[in-house]
């Protein structure tokens, strides 16, 4: 049986420039109706916490360096001649589950990619 997800895509942005196209993919089980909160908060971790009660405890990342595809040029006003950072993410929940896919595509023109994850 297959289980169900929500998908989530968003563009983030830094003093009002965008900078990270993402796709998150979550269980629909631990966050029923998130796909139904209009403006996320930038930190969905607090937010999987307070209202559903799922705390990330830890998370596995791998990063790579990539051609920015047209969407990405898009969204993110980005410039085809410049790579991009892809930040491909699983975090877990205090008891070892997989709560979060995320998949962050980054300008690497206007800021840097820091990551502390507790």
């Amino acid at each position: 049986m297959k289980e169900s997800i929500v998908a989530i895509e968003r563009v983030r942005s830094l003093e009002a420039r965008p900078c990270i196209h993402e796709k998150i993919v979550l269980p629909r089980a631990l966050f029923p109706g998130i796909e139904r909160i209009k403006d996320l908060p930038n930190n969905l971790y607090a937010l999987y916490s307070v209202k559903y009660g799922v705390t990330i405890a830890r998370g596995s990342e791998s990063l790579k360096a990539i051609a920015a595809g047209k969407r990405q040029v898009e969204l993110l006003e980005a410039s085809s001649a410049r790579p991009i950072l892809l930040i491909d993410r699983v975090a877990l929940g205090v008891d070892g589950t997989p709560a979060e896919w995320r998949r962050s595509l980054c300008r690497t023109d206007q800021s840097h990619y820091l990551s502390d994850l507790k």
